[in-house]
């Protein structure tokens, strides 16, 4: 049986992805702007630009408790209580980014965690973003709406890392990113951000109480495809 037979067969059940993205129920995930540009309609931009920082630090913006920092439709805030925007040039001469990096203020057990809240008014169903961890080696939690998706990681020698999301339910109103490793605990948004609107698609939907049924079907072709090979190998 080919892989896109397999596929074919399993969808709705397990994920299955040759193109860059993992689908679990209405949302998908991609590792690549080329195969996101592709799921979606009406994209727009919002770039993280503000007046220059201080010299060093480069720090511009701070986010406090429930106040968070307002970057186009986006509200970014930190896991911390505190976020901030930097211009420092870790990421290449005049990008900013919004940071979250509890443990240099002080909390040394708590995770870097950027959250980017929309309206639902705003009808938002596919947003963009690339990410990194201080350029440090990390893991990436990703949530959308609270449902966690397949994390992402980072590393010294590729320090940062694209992630896409579509929900053709949307709209989407919250995006969370958690850096993971203890040895970190950094997490910054890089440069800006893309949203847009999830083009439908046309996967069929399996419900809750039809999955039993379509599994056993499933688990029966393949039995019937090993029955057959068995018997081209062997001859009666």
């Amino acid at each position: 049986m080919s892989l896109k037979t397999f596929c074919a067969l399993s969808i709705g059940l397990i994920g299955c992805s040759t193109v860059g993205s993992v689908t679990a129920g209405t949302v998908t995930e991609y590792d690549s702007l080329t195969y996101w540009n592709a799921a979606v309609n009406n994209v727009s931009s919002t770039k993280i630009s503000q007046v220059p920082g201080e010299a060093g630090y480069g720090s511009l913006t701070e986010v406090l408790g429930a106040s968070p920092v307002t970057l186009g439709p986006g509200a970014f805030s930190g896991n911390s209580g505190s976020g901030f925007i930097y211009n420092d040039g870790v990421y290449g001469a005049g990008v900013q980014y919004f940071s979250d990096d509890p443990r240099a203020f002080g909390q040394p057990n708590v995770d870097g965690s950027v959250t980017v809240a929309f309206s639902a008014a705003d009808d938002i169903s596919a947003l963009a973003f690339d990410l990194g961890a201080g350029l440090g080696t990390s893991d990436i939690d990703i949530s959308v709406n609270g449902s966690l998706l397949a994390p992402l990681a980072v590393s010294s020698i590729f320090p940062t890392s694209f992630v896409g999301v579509t929900d053709t339910k949307g709209p989407i109103t919250s995006i969370t990113f958690t850096e993971t490793n203890s040895k970190v605990g950094e997490m910054d948004v890089i440069n800006g951000y893309e949203i847009g609107s999830a083009r439908p698609t046309a996967a069929p939907e399996i419900s809750v109480t039809s999955a039993p049924a379509a599994l056993t079907l499933l688990l029966g072709l393949l039995a019937l495809l090993h029955g057959r090979r068995r018997t081209a190998r062997h001859p009666a």
